[in-house]
C-alpha cells in the first residue's frame, strides 16, 4: 500500500475532525462520516478486483549478446472489477551479485510493465517473485498474493530464465576439415555416387535394387551408398579469467561448432567438447545442443551436457 496516500488520508481525517470540533453544523458531520467510511467502502469496492489478479513474467529463452532484449511483466484478470495498482519486487539472479527491482504498474487487464534486460556481456540471467501486492483503488489497503501455477489453463509463471548466448566470433586461425581417410556404408535409399553392390536384405528399399544386375544373377542385388567417414573431433575449451575472455572463447566456441557442424562433422557424435582437463565431455550433433552445452557453462543449474 502507499505510505502517502494513507498519510494523505490520516491528515485528512484529523482535519475533518477538528473541523467537526470547532464547527457543530450539519456540513462538517455529514463531511466526518464520509472521510470515515471511505476506508470500508474502499475495501468493498476493491477486493472483487483484488483477489482476481495475476502476474506473469516473459522474456526470450536466449538472446545474442549484445543485442536488445525485454523482460515483460503482463496482468491478468478473470473479472471486469477494478483494482489499484500492482507492487511486485523482481528479483534478479546471475553470477554479480543478486539485485531486487520494486516495480510498480497498472492492474488493468493485459496491462504490462516493460524492462529492459543487460546483455553486454554472455551469461545466465533468471528472474522471479515469491509474491505481488494488489493495492485497493484508493491505495488504502493492499492484498498480498503468492505466484499461482496454473489457472483456467493458463501458466503464470513466477520465474524465468535468459540465455544471453555470447555472439560468435571467428578465430584468428580457422580449423583445418579433416582429410577422408575411408567410406563407411550407410542405410540404403540415401544418394551417394561412391556405393558397393550386395544381396537383398529385408527391410531394404526397392528403389535401391539394381535391376539391370538382379536380372542378370537372378537374385536381388542393391546398391550400398558409401559416405564419408572422418575421425572423431574434440574441440578443447580453455578456462578463463573474467567477462571479457568468456566472450570472446565461448563465442569462438559458438564459430566452431557451426562451421564444423555444417560440414557434416556431427553425424553420429562425431563431435566432441571439453571445457578444461577436468571437464565432462559432451557430443555435439547439433546447433541445440551447443545451446544446452553454452546454458549450462553459463551457469543454468536445469541444463547438463549430454
Amino acid at each position: 500500500m502507499s505510505v502517502l496516500r494513507i498519510l494523505l488520508y490520516l491528515v485528512i481525517l484529523i482535519s475533518t475532525v477538528v473541523f467537526f470540533a470547532l464547527y457543530h453544523r450539519w456540513f462538517s458531520w455529514y463531511l466526518l462520516v464520509l472521510i470515515v467510511l471511505l476506508i470500508p467502502f474502499d475495501l468493498l469496492l476493491s477486493l472483487p478486483g483484488m483477489f482476481n489478479r495475476h502476474i506473469s513474467l516473459h522474456a526470450p529463452k536466449i538472446v545474442l549478446q549484445g543485442t536488445e532484449a525485454t523482460l515483460r511483466i503482463k496482468t491478468h484478470s478473470t473479472t471486469i472489477f477494478p483494482a489499484g495498482l500492482i507492487k511486485v519486487k523482481i528479483h534478479e539472479k546471475g553470477e554479480e551479485k543478486p539485485t531486487s527491482h520494486r516495480i510498480s504498474f497498472s492492474s488493468s487487464t493485459d496491462s504490462q510493465f516493460e524492462k529492459s534486460i543487460n546483455t553486454e556481456h554472455s551469461g545466465f540471467a533468471t528472474f522471479s517473485y515469491e509474491r505481488f501486492w494488489v493495492n485497493s483503488l484508493l491505495g488504502l489497503f493492499a492484498l498480498p498474493q503468492k505466484a499461482q501455477g496454473r489457472r483456467q489453463g493458463k501458466k503464470h509463471s513466477n520465474r524465468i530464465g535468459v540465455l544471453i548466448l555470447p555472439a560468435a566470433k571467428k578465430p584468428l586461425r580457422v580449423p583445418v576439415l579433416p582429410k577422408v581417410s575411408a567410406l563407411r556404408p550407410t542405410r540404403c535409399g540415401i544418394f551417394s555416387e561412391d556405393h558397393d553392390l550386395r544381396s537383398f536384405r529385408s527391410g531394404d528399399p526397392l528403389k535401391s535394387v539394381h535391376w539391370k544386375l538382379s536380372a542378370k544373377h537372378d537374385s536381388l542385388i542393391v546398391r550400398e551408398p558409401l559416405l564419408p567417414e572422418f575421425p572423431n573431433c574434440l574441440i578443447s575449451v580453455a578456462p578463463w579469467r573474467n567477462k571479457q575472455e568468456r566472450d570472446l572463447i565461448l563465442g569462438r566456441l559458438h564459430w566452431v561448432c557451426e562451421y564444423l557442424l555444417e560440414a557434416e562433422l556431427g553425424e553420429e557424435h562425431h563431435l566432441y567438447v571439453k571445457l578444461g582437463q577436468e571437464g565432462a565431455v559432451a557430443a555435439i550433433t547439433e546447433m541445440s545442443e551447443v545451446m544446452d552445452y553454452l546454458r549450462h557453462v553459463l551457469g543454468d543449474s536445469t541444463a547438463a551436457p549430454n
